[in-house]
């Protein structure tokens, strides 16, 4: 079983409320611990995303509860109903390890960061991660970090003092 299929089995079920558990290969095949989110999309647009920046469990578990989540618990999305679950769209995104961005004052980092990366904003108990196709809407850079600092809640320029991290993604997505 591929991922794409893991995820609409996982939310297809879900929906009829019934229980889903991947067949021992599936299991076996994607047992690594790897950060993820998935999307799901209705006629081009976002109807939920849901994800992690850190690794936490198998990536098999992993995307199926954030596949379900996604689909029915975006708290920034209103739910898709039982009748558009056929017709929507999942995406993956494979995150790798994040790395910090080492800079020695706020300057540093908008020269360092580039279109395709994902980011990840840490500051006290708070963060945040815009995943790479956020560079489809906009390549200014300093926009994305100012998106990167209120998606955790904060003021628009809080990146300035925040610990950057970014990481690369690998996409699947539906066809």
């Amino acid at each position: 079983m591929k991922l794409i299929e893991l995820a609409r089995k996982a939310v297809e079920e879900y929906a009829y409320g019934k229980e889903f558990e991947p067949d021992p290969e599936t299991k076996e095949k994607f047992n690594e611990k790897k950060a993820n989110f998935v999307t799901i999309t209705k006629k081009g647009e976002i109807r939920g995303r849901v994800g992690t920046f850190e690794p936490k469990e198998e990536l098999w578990k992993s995307i199926i509860q954030n596949a379900i989540n996604a689909t029915f618990f975006d708290a920034k999305m209103s739910p898709l109903e039982r009748y558009e679950i056929l017709s929507a769209k999942i995406e993956i995104s494979i995150l790798s390890k994040p790395k910090r961005i080492a800079v020695n004052n706020y300057l540093e980092i908008i020269k360092k960061i580039e279109k395709g990366m994902g980011l990840i904003l840490k500051q006290g108990s708070k963060d945040s991660t815009v995943l790479p196709t956020i560079w489809e809407e906009t390549e200014d850079k300093i926009e994305v970090l100012q998106k990167l600092s209120t998606n955790a809640g904060l003021d628009k320029d809080t990146w300035k003092i925040s610990e950057i991290y970014f990481y690369t993604v690998e996409t699947i997505k539906e066809e």
